[in-house]
């Protein structure tokens, strides 16, 4: 076993969570090593500050290596992202993951165990109104397990961690850190953004993002025109056309995401996923699409340790590297396709940071 743990994240920024997480996993391995979400993030928000920022601060707070987990996969819905994750980590020589929870984690692993995949989708439907978190509890309760603990977000993405590592690395040593209940949450962080979040994160976090943040309002116009243009259609990633219907429905009463996203929010449908398919249907991410998986590894940041381990083992690797993103031709047919349909969705997301240009970023090393 190489001494190396892989962690699935988004940073979205970098918390003092996460350089906790980081620390407690640091115990136990030379080399912490980040699959991180891109320019739109698994609750299918636009990012707070672009991934190269985000991934130095995830350096600068104690990671080693820094890869991008590319679009589409870093804004499916919680099993999808999870598998994604897994297989890409895998793909790079994972045998070791590392994850948070906000409960105890033996009980979430019991929780996690007690219901399938398939459970969660039958109840799905037999019950129509059943949103996915609450059919994740709902399967689990049935199951002899304790539901509750899989309502919350870290826990229900630590579920699924489980599921795929069992499927796609049944031999993987699994590192689960409780979430130390006195750090603010990415979200609440976000919430306190622009002013009021400076002690809620690392100084290095503050210093590297705080000139850099992202105007994520700038895209509402964007997602809500093309609704209003094009109207429903079938074939989105995670809405069938009643979804679909009653989104488009919401755009054209609403000017502003936040706005659609509480018009059209019903029993199946929570923000996340309005969110999500707001997304999906903007850059035409097909079911099909998202049964993929990842086919490159772009390179954010790394220190030393991570190009040590860049250097021992990147010649094992199942799919190529691309360290700057203007070489990405070189990666192959598969990785070209899939480079440049998610370098569209980092065109778009470069409206919010007019500083950011995606094709021109280098990795950050320290």
């Amino acid at each position: 076993m190489n001494n190396a743990v892989f962690v699935i994240s988004e940073f979205n920024p970098f918390t003092r969570g996460h350089a906790y997480l980081v620390k407690e996993l640091r115990r136990s391995f030379g080399t912490v090593i980040c699959l991180m979400s891109g320019a739109f993030v698994q609750r299918g928000t636009p990012a707070c500050a672009d991934k190269y920022l985000r991934a130095k601060a995830a350096i600068l707070g104690g990671a080693d290596l820094v890869f991008e987990l590319p679009f589409p996969f870093s804004c499916l819905a919680a099993p999808d992202f999870a598998r994604a994750g897994v297989r890409m980590a895998v793909s790079l020589g994972a045998e070791s993951f590392g994850f948070g929870a906000e409960d105890d984690p033996e009980l979430i692993k019991k929780a996690a165990s007690a219901a399938t995949g398939a459970d969660v989708q039958n109840l799905i439907k037999s019950e129509k109104r059943l949103s996915y978190p609450k059919a994740v509890a709902a399967a689990v309760s049935e199951a002899g397990a304790d539901g509750t603990l899989l309502s919350k977000p870290n826990n229900i993405l630590a579920a699924e961690y489980l599921r795929a590592a069992a499927e796609y690395a049944p031999d993987a040593g699994i590192f689960c850190v409780k979430r130390y209940e006195k750090f603010a949450s990415s979200s609440e962080v976000r919430a306190a953004m622009p002013r009021g979040w400076k002690k809620l994160v690392p100084q290095t976090t503050y210093e590297t993002l705080a000139c850099s943040l992202a105007d994520t309002r700038a895209l509402d116009a964007a997602f809500i025109a093309d609704l209003r243009l094009r109207g429903p259609r079938g074939d989105v990633y995670g809405a069938d056309k009643g979804a679909l219907a009653r989104i488009c429905s919401a755009a054209e009463e609403c000017s502003g995401v936040e706005e659609l996203c509480e018009k059209a929010v019903s029993a199946t449908l929570t923000k996340a996923r309005v969110r999500r398919t707001l997304v999906c249907s903007y850059f035409g991410v097909t079911p099909g699409r998202a049964r993929q998986e990842p086919s490159y590894a772009l390179l954010l940041a790394s220190d030393a340790r991570g190009r040590e381990y860049l250097a021992a083992n990147k010649k094992r690797f199942g799919i190529p590297v691309i360290t700057k993103p203007a070489d990405y031709k070189a990666a192959g047919e598969k990785a070209v396709c899939d480079f440049e349909f998610a370098l569209g969705a980092e065109r778009v997301y470069a409206l919010t940071e007019p500083s950011y240009a995606p094709l021109k970023a280098t990795p950050f090393f320290v």
